[in-house]
């Protein structure tokens, strides 16, 4: 979608429906990141519990790609800020969760005044009957794009551990390696001082390894 539409013109050329909050924005991050430097794109996320009259201001400058939730996306059409009747490109992202949250009725208003020649894209874990009516009002030549089996990944995965004492975990690790014809791996520690000594006894035992600590250093302090 970001290579296809253009980077000219004030009118929004495409609209992406999602759930939450926290999904808009995390679509919107995403989309930033694929039109890179190569493409002048102005991009706005809108949704409710923030100043509509903020997006508005961003609207009347121009928008060339709105991401929100189904709720302040109407609530800006109706108010006459948000014009989709140029749109190129309407997306529905978790259509089944909008319909669990019920968001349905209110994706059809939006889709009603978008225009007739928009591409429509569906995204959705389940096809629930209320999902499938909506795909066949909206989407003309619609093509059905599904996975039939989820890919196991462990198919070929030997899981085997090892009992040791605390004091000899390295002694256990460099034996394994040392026995294997090929070892190419990933080795998880519990902390960032674990993974730099081992790191550091695996360097001085003449095995080729490096550490990770930059994500660690990352994801320190953050709750999961």
């Amino acid at each position: 979608m970001i290579d296809k539409i253009s980077d000219w013109g004030q009118h929004t050329k495409s609209i992406v429906l999602a759930p939450t909050r926290e999904l808009a924005i995390q679509v919107t991050d995403e989309l930033k990141s694929f039109s890179g430097n190569h493409k002048k794109l102005n991009f706005l996320t809108v949704y409710g519990g923030t100043s509509i009259n903020d997006q508005i201001k961003q609207l009347k400058r121009g928008v060339d790609v709105v991401v929100g939730t189904p709720g302040r996306v109407l609530d800006l059409i109706m108010r006459k800020k948000l014009i989709l009747d140029e749109i190129d490109y309407f997306v529905l992202d978790e259509a089944d969760e909008m319909l669990k949250m019920g968001f349905i009725e209110d994706i059809e208003s939006i889709l009603a005044v978008s225009s007739n020649h928009k591409k429509v894209f569906l995204f959705s874990a389940t096809m629930p009957d209320r999902i499938k009516k909506l795909s066949k009002k909206y989407m003309q030549n619609q093509i059905i794009i599904e996975v039939k089996k989820k890919f196991d990944a462990k198919v070929n995965i030997d899981q085997i551990y090892y009992r040791v004492n605390h004091s000899n975990k390295f002694n256990a690790l460099k034996t394994i390696i040392d026995f294997s014809d090929f070892f190419y791996g990933i080795v998880f520690c519990k902390a960032k001082m674990d993974v730099e000594e081992v790191t550091s006894l695996l360097k001085k035992s003449k095995i080729s390894a490096d550490c990770i600590t930059e994500i660690l250093n990352n994801l320190q302090g953050r709750k999961f």
